[in-house]
This record gives C-alpha cells, structure tokens and sequence, in this order.
C-alpha cells in the first residue's frame, strides 16, 4: 500500500522524519476509515483486520498545537471505524455461522459492546453533543457515526430498543441541524461526502420502520430523499410512501430506500 501511495516504506525514527511517519500513519487510517465505511454499506467485510493492525494512531505534532482539535477528532473517528469494524466481524461471524469451536458468542458481544461504550464515553467527555452554537461538523459526523454504530449492534437486541430509538433520533436531530446551520456543504468535504449521512440516515429510518415510530420514521426519509437527489453516488428514482401503524407493514423500495436494512440484514 506504501508504493502504490508513493510513500517510503521505511523511515527512520529520527526527529527530522517524525513528519513523515506521521503523514504515513494518518494516511493509513484515512484509508482504513474510507474502507469500514463502504465495508459496512455494501454488507462485506473490510479489507483491514483489526486483529493484524500495527499501525500506531495518530498524534498530534508539536507545531500542530493550533490545529490539535481536528487531529483529535480524526483520532476519535478511527476508534469508532475501529469499532465498527469489530461490529461487522462480529455480526458476519454470527449470521453466517463461521465460527471456530472455541468462539463465544455472549463473550464476543460484550467485547464489542463495551469497546463501543469506551469510544462514545471518549467523545462525549471530549466533545460536546452538536448544537447550533458551537457548530462544528467534523463533531457532528463523530457522533452521527457512534449513533449509527450503536444501531449496527444493537438493533436486533430486544434489550436496546430504548438505546437504539435514541441513536436513531440523534442522527435525525443532528443532520437537521447541519442543514438549519446552512453547514450543507461541509458533508462535500467529509470522509465519502453525503452518501455516508444518506446511509446513517437509512439505519434510522430502520429503527423508525421497526418501532412503528411513524412522525420520525416520515421525516427522516424526507431528510434521506434530499440528500440522495444531490449526492453523486445515487440517482434515486422513488414514490412518496405511507405509512400505516400499526396494520400497514412498509417494504423497501428500490434506489435510496434499497439502502435501508431489511429484515435478514445485518
């Protein structure tokens, strides 16, 4: 990977090449971050395994003292790419019944359950919850990306349902607030752009869809329609849909609403 990004493979760690090491490590998970998160999308695994990682996280450097917050924040996203990578591995070994004898399932999720705990208790204590006057929205994509994680693991858990309603009301709240705070075009910007909120968007819709939440459910798909007719990874093709609690059961439709979870995913 270092020869096909024109970076040296081997530096020496003297003082004059810690930029260098540095612009390597970042790089690295740059790329590690842009590849959970299409891993995730597409329902396959990612290329990196957590397990045979080495590469340090990032730091920040001493004459980086002004820009520290946004290396933190970058630290922040990887710990919860990190942790959704865990998620995956854990769920595609769950589903598709590749386990080795020894592999304790109840063991496992309470891993990746309290690994995930460790990272958003890091956010939150280092950030604050996104508002309008203090908009920030590299703080905003951390938290859209911990709530979506917490969908990803608990959605099918009968005893997070609370926990996964609340991740799923964040992700509207929040992506409401971006669009009121005209920082639209900062998603341009972000790691994958607005596909990515197009896709937090569609695992709240799921939670919305499974507990009959229809006012959310109704506006959030509104939110997710919007983003998809100008996001450069979607030609949406889609009908207005109802919604009918408690007797009309919604399908998935094609294009933006084929993003959304179905019953057997994961």
């Amino acid at each position: 990977m270092a020869k096909d990004l024109g970076l040296p493979r081997n530096i020496a760690a003297t003082a004059e090449e810690l930029v260098a090491m540095e612009r390597r490590k970042r790089t690295f998970w740059a790329i590690y971050c842009y590849d959970v998160m299409m891993s995730v999308e597409n329902g396959t695994m990612p290329h990196f395994s957590n397990a045979d990682c080495s590469v340090d996280i990032p730091h920040v450097l001493q004459d980086e003292a002004q820009e520290g917050d946004k290396i933190i924040h970058f630290i922040l996203l990887t710990k919860i790419m990190r942790n959704q990578a865990d998620i995956v591995h854990f769920l595609h070994t769950k589903y598709h019944h590749k386990m080795t004898f020894d592999w304790d399932q109840d063991k496992q999720f309470n891993k990746v359950s309290n690994d995930l705990g460790t990272t958003i208790s890091l956010i939150t204590s280092t950030t604050k919850f996104p508002q309008k006057e203090t908009m920030c929205y590299t703080i905003c994509f951390l938290y859209l990306a911990s709530c979506f994680a917490t969908i990803l693991l608990y959605r099918h858990s009968s005893d997070h349902r609370k926990q996964c309603l609340e991740a799923a009301l964040n992700i509207k709240l929040i992506t409401e607030l971006v669009l009121e705070c005209d920082a639209f075009e900062d998603m341009y910007c972000s790691m994958r752009g607005i596909q990515q909120i197009v896709h937090f968007l569609s695992a709240a819709i799921t939670i919305f869809r499974d507990q009959d939440a229809a006012t959310p459910y109704k506006s959030t798909l509104q939110l997710a329609q919007k983003l998809a007719s100008i996001s450069p990874a979607t030609e949406p093709t889609m009908q207005p849909s109802t919604m009918n609690i408690p007797n009309q059961q919604l399908q998935p439709q094609q294009s933006l609403l084929g993003l959304l979870y179905n019953q057997d995913d994961l």
